[in-house]
């Protein structure tokens, strides 16, 4: 790792010293962020990029913020690529703020201060994640409940006290078992909602336009209104097994799935190989699914540790 890029704890106090205390009048909440926060020496935090471009609503994807669209929340500044997008982080800082202070999680999560490339990130549990580049990135999602965890306690040393696994919510998840194209693109960009009946029951491709990503994985949507169905109920619509073949699964194996091959199952959608080697939707019905569904479900909770959902 570029060592240009390292800051170790006495650096970044250090830094901090230079730019002065505190505002008069400021809690101990804004000199944690001074602090312990990865920031420029103006204060702005995310070098510079809009917080809430990464979220659906505010653009889906890292822009640059402007001086003319800034907001001070907790002696940080954050800079914005709208005014909207400015109105929208001071409705909700909290939803909004990256976590960690902005600092790289991967490095965090080994407690060390690496400043991250802004273009490096993932949203998951809903929250802002920034790291040094992709393949840490990568890194980390294949092991997140672990980093998650060593991040959290780390942090919280480091910045005092400052809790984030109150921010998580507990939707952090593994996904290096899931069956995931690229920038982390599940069901191969089909709908996951289109699926069930209030989607409307086909399978049908999503828009780059109606874009989610939920606990690391991104899906895409043929309507705003099923990609609001997903986003309030994303337990109901994600596919079962992380998007492998349910019939391979129960045969204890990982085979890719046609997205235009499947079953609503139990309230689940479970999908299908179906190709030149056969069709494994009709290998299903004929052993029935009442016997291969236990095993597949037993399968992918030994392979991952995730619950059954129904």
């Amino acid at each position: 790792m570029p060592r240009a890029r390292r800051m170790s704890l006495w650096t970044t106090l250090a830094g901090a010293a230079l730019l002065g205390a505190a505002p008069l009048g400021a809690s101990a909440q804004d000199e944690r962020a001074v602090d312990s926060y990865q920031l420029s020496d103006e204060r702005v935090a995310l070098g510079g990029y809009d917080p809430v471009a990464y979220y659906p609503e505010g653009g889906n994807a890292p822009r640059r913020g402007d001086a003319s669209n800034s907001v001070e929340h907790n002696g940080v500044t954050y800079l914005f690529a709208s005014s909207g997008n400015a109105e929208r982080f001071q409705a909700d800082p909290d939803r909004y703020e990256p976590l960690y202070g902005g600092w790289c999680a991967w490095a965090m999560a080994r407690d060390d201060r690496v400043v991250p490339d802004p273009e490096a990130y993932s949203i998951n549990g809903n929250r802002l994640f920034v790291f040094y580049d992709r393949s840490k990135r990568n890194d980390w999602l294949a092991h997140i409940d672990r980093d998650v965890a060593n991040a959290n306690g780390h942090w919280m040393s480091f910045s005092g006290g400052e809790d984030e696994a109150r921010r998580l919510d507990g939707l952090t998840r593994g996904i290096g078992k899931y069956d995931l194209g690229k920038k982390d693109l599940a069901i191969a960009g089909y709908d996951p909602v289109a699926y069930f009946p209030e989607g409307g029951a086909k399978a049908t491709k999503g828009s780059k336009k109606q874009t989610l990503t939920f606990r690391g994985a991104t899906y895409r949507f043929a309507s705003k209104e099923n990609l609001e169905r997903f986003r309030s109920n994303p337990s109901r619509y994600e596919p079962a097994y992380g998007g492998w073949c349910a019939y391979a699964m129960s045969q204890e194996d990982y085979t890719e799935i046609n997205p235009k091959t499947f079953l609503i199952q139990d309230g689940r959608l479970l999908l299908f190989y179906n190709g030149l080697f056969g069709n494994t939707y009709k290998s299903w019905n004929e052993e029935g699914p009442r016997k291969l569904e236990p095993l597949a479900d037993a399968y992918w909770q030994s392979e991952t540790g995730e619950q059954v959902r129904r």
